[in-house]
């Protein structure tokens, strides 16, 4: 399930002379993504999952340790500010495409676009019956923290025009509540 390194091995005594207890601290590959800096990278527009490879060859990391799916969006061309993470990079064009980047449980770096689930059928079902999965808790927000009726978003580039979308309907009974965003697309 985890591929990753130990960062430290914590070990406590609780009970003099009976038991030993171990913390152990593990990272997986992201951490060295993120000790990467990508600042002053300049790269040219791109699909997303070629600007994320273009991060990993300058990473270093093994062409046989990704696996990336098409991306569905053309990042913009950029120069990367200094002390940038190439982690922070990566995640930002995902995040344009609306796709995903993580690591697997083979220590691959894996980019999947938004389309990836669409239409899979489910694997699990929680609850508490006999041939459910069991869970610790779920706890629903009946709040307004992530009630957005506005939306604005910008492209990381001068000269850049918003782009906003508004439910007019939704500002009439919860008041203006925008979302702005501003990334590499």
């Amino acid at each position: 399930l985890f591929r990753g390194i130990a960062e430290s091995w914590d070990v406590t005594y609780p009970e003099v002379g009976k038991t030993s207890v171990v913390k152990l601290s593990c990272v997986d590959e992201f951490k060295a993504l993120n000790l990467f800096d990508a600042g002053g990278s300049t790269y040219a527009a791109a699909l997303a999952d070629a600007r994320i490879g273009i991060v990993l060859d300058a990473v270093g990391w093994n062409s046989s340790r990704r696996s990336l799916e098409t991306g569905l969006v053309t990042v913009q061309a950029a120069t990367l500010e200094v002390d940038t993470p190439a982690l922070s990079h990566i995640q930002e064009v995902a995040q344009a495409d609306f796709g995903s980047v993580f690591i697997s449980a083979n220590g691959n770096v894996t980019y999947h676009t938004r389309t990836h689930f669409a239409g899979a059928t489910g694997q699990a079902v929680f609850g508490g019956g006999s041939t459910e999965l069991p869970f610790v808790d779920v706890v629903p927000a009946y709040n307004d923290e992530y009630l957005w009726n506005v939306a604005k978003i910008t492209r990381d580039a001068t000269g850049a025009v918003t782009q906003e979308s508004e439910d007019t309907g939704s500002v009439d009974d919860n008041w203006r509540r925008t979302f702005p965003f501003t990334g590499p697309f």
